[in-house]
């Protein structure tokens, strides 16, 4: 049974429940108002420390750019590159040391390296080091670190205070011009190291500290594989004087495996390139900067907020507040949060956590992705921290900043107001309780005796007398309760008139009834005829639909039919296979690809992309597709075809569409292609090892925006099973529902992985894996790949050289070519025949194929099979034919018959074939000699 609870207990429940509902509601919206404004400043403030301390950074790290790429100009460095490499390759002439000395000398820099330097190594690491893969063998390397390490008196550390020796050689005169200057430098500026390493022997001729590093080779010494050599190797033959390399820190061994980091640049004299500068960075000034000289309060940070670098790595790049503030707290609290024993050991031996602290948190993978924020989450520490982060605007390095502070810091002002809110609540809960309980019982007491008197109503007592008792509410309830009485009398006698009119009522309202009714028939009648109507209009319009549908699709197998679709093609060639695949965005599209034999030994393969799509930019596919194949069944030079198509097409070309292609000539006896790139998508080279590389030349714009341009070309060796990618951006730029595009890192490793595959299930594959990644999303673009595999022909042998245009290289080209077919067995007769013809020939190039005095290079390449033996000059000299010349008449005597030409009349007597043709701004000359009916 449902328990009945009296007026003046609900009255209480009442006022108990808005009190402490009120209460409640105005204390959460104070707290959340309050906490949402502490952690809005909070977030403001970290936010404003990251910009601070990011843009120090940055600027810094630009500083330290501008710094050492200005110093690698200077003249003084210069004239120290010089000097210093011309002393470090003079120093063992000029000791000239004996067996004996060199034993001792031996023997000082081993006693440093077991008592001193691994020594203090294996402090730092856990690995064990033999001596004898650090010391160096040279006996340059070993005299000068032996003068400058072993037997500097210098403490380690201290090796730069030891300015000369007692000795007089021409390092020693060099060191002490230069290395107050240099040293003085480093100081100024705050860097852990300066070096000088020459450019050819990877040697650093030049340390200011003079660690172990120093005088060993980045080629070939016990450092070749460090972070170090990377940078030299990045700087090393380089072609801008301005270029700057930063590398991101790692161990380092002769900084004692403690993590460095080294930023380079090139050192020229005049426009040669004798060495590289580099600069090893400084650790201290970077944490000065993020520690705010370990001030952290004086900007905002209060007892627990830091501001730190992390980077792609996720390990840190400036220590750790806890640890500097610390360390056994620090040390214990990584510990219990599981980071490696291995690590927490190192962290605590080197006193650093630069390189060796894990940071893979919310914040710094959002980071490392490019994005900017602000979040809660937690630490590396395991604590919850407000964070605001974003990535760092510092070239060749991907780190990222993190300005934080903890929750429980952040928060503690509003957690005291909300435990004081809570002390308040029940003490005004208590008072509430009391005066309830007093208004209600004053409140109730006359209407429990208006209840007595609405019992006498409910029994038919109509006569009873119903009493005022009070001037309130209540009170005209009771005036009321005696109103109602009255009224109640009354009532009883209009119920019986009411009834009578009531019949009448409800006869009147059947009538409208039956009229709404006709009325609501009467646009059902009408709404029918417009449906109908409505039906007939969309069959018509259905009808149009599949009628333009229709059109499209013969279009599309118009414009399907120009694109070779049917496969394996070429059967009877076993020196390549291949195999393409195209889907259009719409029923027509702007892709194509195409492939044809030029001659029995070239083959052209063919990709394209028309800007735009639907049917215009399958009518401009057409055009470039059929001008392209028109032009290169004659032409095997890319360049040339492209070079005439651009021309065809910007002609006339109202609509400004473009096409972007890349054309490929593959020699079939040799597997030399030549490409031409116009502004396409960069393809691949994949071998059957999965080995690949990116053709990234681009050798003009896109065909039909400019004319009057000359297309470039280059060309690359196909080996055995070597495959050719081509696709186009509908496969990298296919986006998923994330907006995340397929890109070229999916498909390179798609490529790699199946590498295995044959050319016809690698096209597919490829169309598989992008159509899946656009899968929700409609295919915004055409997709198309083409596959080439190149398979060779057998007893088939390539050589070339590459010599400049004067009378003294011929005997180097002779010597060539004579060792080329000895190698391949080729008959005597037949090699002086050839011999003779290239001594002519090469005679007629330099005296005529060039109008001015420079040097140029005259590139000649060698081909042998069973069948003919051939050799190609190429110049890009003046257009010059040599077999356009007059013939000669033999019949004449000396005295009446022109100078020259008999020269060429040789050549045309000894070989079988000649050819000339112009490609390019370069002469192409072709002599072969048929080898079946000779050997």
């Amino acid at each position: 049974m449902k328990r009945r609870f009296s007026l003046e207990i609900k009255i209480l429940l009442l006022l108990f429940f808005i009190t402490t509902t009120v209460i409640t509601i105005n204390s959460s919206i104070s707290y959340n108002t309050s906490l949402k404004a502490h952690e809005t400043d909070s977030y403001n403030n970290l936010t404003a420390i990251r910009e601070m301390k990011g843009s120090q950074i940055e600027d810094y790290l630009q500083t330290i750019r501008y710094q050492v790429s200005t110093l690698s100009e200077s003249r003084m460095i210069i004239d120290a590159m010089n000097e210093f490499k011309s002393a470090y390759n003079s120093i063992e002439d000029e000791i000239n040391p004996s067996q004996e000395y060199i034993e001792d000398v031996n023997k000082r820099v081993q006693n440093y390296y077991e008592d001193e330097f691994l020594l203090k190594l294996s402090e730092n690491t856990e690995s064990i080091y033999e001596v004898d893969s650090y010391i160096p063998s040279d006996i340059s390397s070993l005299l000068l670190q032996d003068i400058y390490i072993s037997n500097n008196p210098g403490a380690t550390g201290e090796k730069d205070t030891l300015i000369e020796v007692d000795n007089t050689t021409t390092y020693n005169d060099v060191h002490k011009l230069y290395h107050p200057i240099i040293q003085d430098y480093l100081n100024k500026f705050g860097f852990y190291d300066i070096f000088l390493v020459d450019i050819e022997t990877g040697n650093i001729i030049y340390s200011v500290f003079k660690e172990v590093d120093f005088a060993t080779s980045l080629i070939n010494g016990p450092y070749k594989e460090t972070n170090f050599a990377e940078i030299f190797k990045a700087s090393q033959n380089i072609s801008e004087k301005d270029f700057v390399k930063l590398i991101d820190y790692k161990p380092y061994i002769p900084s004692y495996n403690e993590h460095a980091s080294f930023i380079s640049s090139p050192i020229y004299d005049g426009d040669k390139q004798i060495g590289v500068l580099v600069f090893q960075m400084p650790v201290d000034k970077i944490n000065e900067i993020m520690t705010n000289h370990y001030q952290w309060s004086d900007i905002g940070l209060g007892e627990s907020g830091e501001t730190y670098i992390v980077g792609e790595d996720f390990t840190l790049r400036n220590q750790s507040r806890f640890l500097i503030e610390d360390k056994n707290s620090y040390l214990e609290m990584i510990s219990d949060i599981g980071l490696e024993e291995s690590v927490i050991q190192r962290i605590d031996e080197l006193n650093n956590s630069i390189g060796l602290q894990v940071v893979n948190t919310i914040g710094t993978i959002a980071a490392l992705e490019g994005k900017v924020g602000t979040e809660i989450f937690e630490d590396y520490r395991g604590i919850n921290v407000l964070s605001s982060y974003r990535p760092l605007n510092i070239e060749d390095v991907n780190w990222v900043i993190m300005s934080e502070i903890d929750e429980s810091e952040a928060f503690e002002d509003v957690v005291k107001m909300r435990n004081q809110s809570i002390l308040l609540f029940f003490i005004l809960l208590v008072f509430i309780v009391i005066i309830s309980l007093v208004f209600t019982r004053r409140l109730t007491k006359p209407l429990k005796n208006l209840q007595l008197s609405a019992n006498q109503l409910e029994k038919g007592n109509l006569d009873i007398e119903i009493k005022k008792e009070s001037n309130d509410e209540i009170g005209d309830l009771a005036v009321a309760f005696d109103i109602m009485k009255d009224s109640i009398k009354k009532l009883i006698t209009d119920l019986k008139d009411i009834n009578q009119n009531l019949e009448i009522k409800v006869k009147e309202r059947t009538k409208e009834i039956k009229v709404a009714y006709n009325e609501l028939e009467k646009y059902k009648n009408q709404l029918e005829i417009k449906v109908v109507e409505e039906v007939k209009k969309r069959q018509e319009t259905m009808k149009l639909k599949e009628r333009m549908e229709n059109e499209l699709n013969i279009a599309h197998d118009i414009q399907m039919s120009m694109i070779p679709l049917l496969f394996p093609v070429f059967s009877d060639y076993k020196e390549f296979s291949i195999f393409a695949d195209i889907k259009p965005a719409r029923e027509v599209g702007g892709d194509f690809y195409d492939f044809y034999f030029i001659d029995e030994s070239h083959i052209c393969v063919v990709i394209g992309d028309v800007s735009g799509k639907g049917v215009p930019a399958a009518l401009f596919m057409a055009v470039s597709k059929t001008l392209i194949k028109s032009r290169g069944s004659s032409d095997i030079s890319p360049a040339s075809i492209l070079s005439y198509v651009n021309e065809e097409m910007s002609e006339d070309n109202p609509a400004s569409m473009f096409v972007t292609v890349f054309v490929g000539v593959i020699n079939l006896n040799s597997g030399e292609m030549i490409y031409t790139n116009a502004g396409h998508n960069p393809p691949y080279i994949i071998n059957c090892d999965g080995k690949f590389v990116c053709l990234e030349d681009r050798h003009g714009p896109i065909i039909g925006a400019v004319e009057g341009l000359t297309y470039k070309e280059s060309s690359i060796m196909l080996n055995k099973k070597d495959r050719l990618v081509l696709f186009t951006d509908g496969v990298t730029e296919a986006m998923n529902i994330k907006d995340e595009p397929f890109g070229e890192a999916n498909l390179e490793k798609y490529i790699v992985e199946s590498c295995a595959l044959g050319v016809e299930s690698l096209v597919k594959g490829i169309m598989k894996v992008t159509l899946e990644h656009e899968v929700g999303r409609e295919q915004f673009d055409d997709i198309t790949v083409l596959v080439f595999e190149f398979e060779g022909r057998d007893n088939f042998v390539t050589d070339e050289i590459s010599i400049a245009n004067s009378y003294e290289s011929l005997p180097n080209l002779q010597e060539k070519f004579e060792e080329f077919c000895k190698n391949q067995n080729v008959a005597l007769p037949i090699m002086q025949k050839f011999n003779i013809a290239i001594d002519d020939l090469f005679n007629n190039i330099i005296s005529y194929a060039f109008n001015d005095d420079k040097e140029h290079m005259i590139d000649i390449h060698f081909v042998y099979s069973n069948e003919k033996l051939s050799i190609t000059i190429i110049d890009d000299g003046i257009p010059f034919n040599p077999f356009a010349e007059k013939a000669v008449d033999t019949s004449l005597s000396v005295e009446n018959r022109d100078i020259g030409g008999l020269g060429i009349l040789l050549i045309k007597n000894l070989i079988d074939d000649y050819s000339y043709s112009r490609k390019i701004n370069k002469n192409v000359v072709t002599l072969t000699m048929n080898l079946l009916d000779k050997n």
